[in-house]
């Protein structure tokens, strides 16, 4: 006997015998990755977006999110039940900065990763001020909610951005928000890189030790900021 002879049959055959039960309703808490835009000023080589360095472009609807767009975004994100939220890099968050604050302001989610180069921290007062209306988007709405801004620091992007960029970034955080814990800053690098090494040399600031399998580690700056850091694994192409 070959059932896919006469398969309509077998199948009602086989549904009149088998009962599914409902779908359960799971309740746990999950994670998101949203990529605003795909165009990015800085335009690393090695980026699997290949943004353009433009800065002047022309609004195409299928690189970044539309008004409409990110009003439905919003709508989403708001229905997932989010314990994390990643605004992720390849396209630079920043270029939609709107966009990114009316997300810190209106999402219902625990944890929000910015991942950024800090191409924007051109100087001190620039930067304090795009970090303020970050922190004000923040302290307007859940007060448990957490901004975590994730600086990508390795050889391959302090290529195109200065590395005054980070010291202004670094000065920021400490001149107005050392003791927040809701509002923190993170550094992401690869393995056997020593680009931060070379910073925290620099600013003379203490490396403490390796937690998470060498995995992660934290920076001490000598006014007392904490500076968590991330590494991840290169990975080349076949």
């Amino acid at each position: 006997m070959n059932i896919f002879n006469n398969p309509t049959k077998y199948l009602k055959e086989i549904l009149s015998k088998v009962q599914i039960k409902s779908p359960q309703k799971l309740t746990g808490k999950s994670m998101a990755v949203v990529f605003l835009t795909k165009i990015c000023p800085v335009g690393c080589p090695f980026c699997f977006f290949r943004s353009s360095k433009e800065t002047n472009h022309t609004f195409v609807e299928e690189q970044e999110f539309t008004a409409a767009g990110e009003k439905k975004l919003i709508s989403v994100l708001n229905n997932l039940n989010l314990e994390i939220l990643e605004v992720s890099g390849g396209g630079e968050p920043f270029e939609k900065f709107d966009t990114l604050l009316n997300i810190v302001k209106n999402v219902n989610v625990e944890n929000i990763e910015i991942v950024t180069s800090g191409y924007w921290a051109t100087n001190y007062h620039i930067t304090r001020k795009i970090l303020q209306d970050i922190n004000n988007a923040l302290q307007g709405q859940n007060r448990n909610k957490k901004v975590f801004l994730r600086i990508s620091i390795d050889k391959f992007h302090l290529r195109h951005v200065k590395i005054e960029n980070i010291y202004n970034i670094i000065k920021a955080f400490e001149d107005n928000y050392l003791n927040f814990d809701n509002f923190t800053l993170q550094f992401h690098t690869i393995e056997n890189d020593e680009s931060i090494d070379n910073i925290i040399k620099i600013i003379n600031a203490n490396k403490n030790t390796y937690i998470n399998d060498k995995k992660s580690y934290q920076i001490l700056t000598t006014k007392g900021l904490k500076i968590g850091v991330e590494i991840a694994k290169m990975f080349y192409p076949n």
